[in-house]
């Protein structure tokens, strides 16, 4: 696919992407076109239940570490939501990872995994029940060093994007999800997308792409078609063709 730059004039052919999370050449792609979705979801979802319902809240990141023996994803979501109840954490996003990195950057497992939750608090955190199968931590934010909390939704997205960057990935199985009163019974996306429209397509919108000569992100697509004149069957050339032919054709 042809693309153009606006800043420097550069045309540069992008291979197609199938954004799924299963290729490991388009999975970062599939990672912020979630968190974006993912993000603005959360923080449009809080401020939702504090103008209808008066529930005063705050998104924070916390990890829960369930020992395996044995048990379904669904039944170790099951016993994660139990235990971020006993917390105190109302809904928000569980975000599943089966596996640790050692100090070494190796991947491995030692019987436990373990969930990534961007929780609704609406007070303190409470200890809660602690057991020897279970392990609850809040993560502190990375740029105030306290627990305060997400101040500023694009932190929120980032956080998100890292933590879909390795994932666990079950086939047939949803890699995040939503419980609580962030879940889709209580919080309707479409009626968060009708209140506001702008906010969600820019959600939405893909990842824009970046120009390999000066690293703009304002490029565009050569070619379009104009819908007013379809019946003349007319394509218009916005933008010259890259002068190079694309990837992998002589």
């Amino acid at each position: 696919m042809a693309h153009f730059c606006n800043a420097c004039g550069h045309s540069f052919w992008v291979k197609r992407s199938c954004v799924q999370r299963e290729c490991p050449n388009c999975f970062e792609k599939w990672a912020w076109r979630e968190a974006s979705r993912s993000s603005w979801r959360a923080w449009a979802g809080t401020q939702d239940r504090f103008w209808r319902f008066g529930v005063r809240a705050r998104l924070v990141h916390c990890v829960l570490s369930v020992r395996y023996e044995g048990q379904q994803l669904v039944e170790l979501r099951d016993q994660a939501r139990r235990v971020l109840k006993k917390h105190g954490i109302m809904g928000g996003l569980l975000v599943f990872h089966p596996f640790r990195q050692d100090d070494d950057g190796q991947f491995a497992n030692d019987g436990t995994v373990h969930f990534h939750v961007i929780g609704l608090a609406p007070g303190d955190i409470q200890p809660g029940g602690e057991s020897e199968s279970v392990v609850f931590m809040v993560v502190p934010d990375a740029e105030h060093d306290d627990y305060r909390g997400f101040r500023r939704m694009k932190d929120l997205r980032r956080c998100v994007q890292y933590l879909l960057s390795h994932c666990g990935v079950v086939q047939g199985r949803h890699t995040a999800t939503w419980f609580g009163e962030l879940s889709y019974n209580k919080l309707s996306q479409r009626g968060l997308d009708d209140a506001h429209p702008e906010a969600a397509e820019a959600a939405r919108r893909p990842r824009p792409v970046c120009c390999p000569e000066c690293g703009s992100y304002d490029t565009e697509r050569c070619d379009g078609t104009d819908r007013t004149l379809w019946s003349e069957r007319m394509l218009v050339q916005v933008h010259p063709y890259p002068s190079e032919p694309p990837p992998g054709v002589s």
